[in-house]
């Protein structure tokens, strides 16, 4: 490593290092295509993925129970944080919560609890509120006392509820955006199946929010965001931990921006914000010039289930499902590789790809928060690295679906979870493939594809979200 690190200094010094990386990368290009070929031919010929209904349906079935556990956990949580301060030690099990609530609440809360509790249908003995270990919703609980105002019982109830739902960690996190940003989307996106979202349970959370906030019935689009914090729930109580500085790479990249880049905000620095991407992305291409220095996404062993995603393409190619003349989409791929080996290897000549600069015949310059593409253009979508950089991948998955046929497929890898947060470049967090899936609630998807993946850096991230869905609206 040593010899490396010697080596790579001495051909920077001697203005060498660019030169160096795109040779590697050309002749490592030149090689991995004949690999490439070989390796898809014997994937094609051997059947990678059969599509199996009664398989299909054994895995629902476990993530529809993965899924109602975690709705069950987070109702009991609930209930139990609530009951928690009006109980002792002594005797408590014989009274009925209604008396209970009243006792500690008065009558208009406690009537909002009763159906709160009502609406989440889920059983939960008092004596569980005794005996439930402490939760991280620890301080939040012991903060409620019977003397407190109304108004004040009432706030603490509505953050012990949103506390329950993020408490896990499994939500989108984001570098600007706190937790009351889109609540109702959050809320919608918990409980995913393979073939949509649980829309019952995901509602019944709404409705007892909606019963502790305004002591009202649960409207769909309603301006929660704006309501909550009128009523004095502070988005910084609910924000994700945040790293202000970006990582190294990219203080070696861009030397001369690094320290304003943390400050920049999509809000009001939107076009600040995506000239700097810009600025860094078409900088480390012109170090390595149009091809990578690695193998292509699909083959760098990202995913735990062997190349997962590329056997799932060439199975729907070979159902019949994906045909070769149809168009593909490569978000983010910065370099020609991707999209010369889904025309070259793969067959799908009319593969393009969409990033912050052109490529002539490859690439594209676009925003894909705001892709200048007709609607129902293509008919898959791949993004692998890219997603993490969005300032709102909530938008990106919009705007994948907004383009996609009817029945298309949108494919994605990413490496999340970060240990030290988000930060300035990489502003999305999707966690893992169940809150990624979750984010397409509003549509009818079927899941074809899914693996936690192994990130190529644990240091970094815990987590390499791989998976493909097919929307069909």
């Amino acid at each position: 490593m040593k010899i490396k690190s010697v080596v790579k200094k001495a051909l920077q010094y001697l203005g060498l290092l660019g030169i160096f990386w795109k040779f590697i990368a050309v002749n490592n290009a030149r090689k991995n295509k004949k690999l490439y070929k070989s390796l898809v031919s014997f994937y094609f010929n051997f059947k990678p993925r059969e599509f199996n209904e009664a398989y299909e349906v054994l895995c629902d079935e476990r993530q529809v129970n993965k899924s109602l556990n975690r709705y069950k956990k987070h109702a009991e949580l609930f209930i139990i944080s609530v009951l928690k301060p009006c109980l002792t030690k002594q005797d408590m099990e014989n009274q009925e919560i209604g008396v209970v609530l009243k006792e500690f609440y008065g009558d208009e809360l406690a009537s909002d609890l009763s159906k709160a509790f009502n609406t989440l249908e889920v059983e939960c003995p008092l004596k569980n509120a005794c005996t439930r270990e402490s939760s991280p919703l620890e301080q939040l609980i012991s903060s409620l006392k019977k003397t407190m105002p109304q108004k004040e019982k009432r706030l603490t109830l509505v953050k012990i509820l949103i506390q329950v739902l993020i408490d896990d960690g499994r939500v989108p996190k984001f570098y600007e955006l706190d937790y009351i940003d889109n609540i109702e989307g959050m809320i919608k996106g918990l409980y995913p199946t393979n073939a949509g979202v649980m829309i019952k349970q995901s509602n019944n959370f709404l409705s007892a929010l909606s019963s502790l906030s305004f002591s009202a019935d649960y409207k769909p689009n309603l301006n929660w965001s704006e309501k909550l914090r009128n009523l004095g729930i502070s988005g910084e109580e609910f924000k994700p931990h945040v790293s202000k500085s970006a990582n190294s790479y990219v203080k070696e990249v861009m030397p001369d921006q690094y320290d304003s880049f943390g400050t920049l905000l999509s809000s009001s620095q939107e076009d600040n914000l995506i000239i700097f991407n810009k600025e860094y992305s078409k900088r480390q291409f012109l170090n390595q010039g149009k091809s990578d220095n690695r193998d292509v996404s699909l083959l760098r062993g990202y995913e735990q289930n062997h190349h997962i995603l590329l056997r799932t393409i060439i199975s729907l190619i070979n159902e019949g499902k994906l045909h070769r003349d149809e168009k593909v989409l490569i978000i983010g791929p910065r370099h020609i590789d991707e999209i010369d080996f889904f025309r070259t290897v793969l067959g799908m000549k009319n593969a393009i790809g969409l990033d912050l600069f052109d490529v002539e015949g490859y690439i594209v310059s676009g925003d894909m928060h705001d892709m200048a593409f007709n609607s129902g253009t293509f008919k898959l979508i791949y993004s692998a690295g890219t997603i993490a950089y969005s300032y709102d991948v909530r938008k990106v998955f919009k705007e994948m679906t907004r383009v996609l046929q009817p029945h298309g497929y949108i494919m994605v890898t990413d490496a999340m979870d970060r240990k030290n947060g988000v930060d300035p470049l990489g502003r999305s967090d999707v966690v893992d493939c169940d809150v990624a899936i979750g984010m397409f609630h509003e549509y009818d998807f079927r899941v074809l594809a899914k693996d936690e993946g192994i990130p190529l850096n644990l240091n970094t991230h815990l987590s390499q979200p791989s998976f493909c869905i097919e929307i069909s609206r």
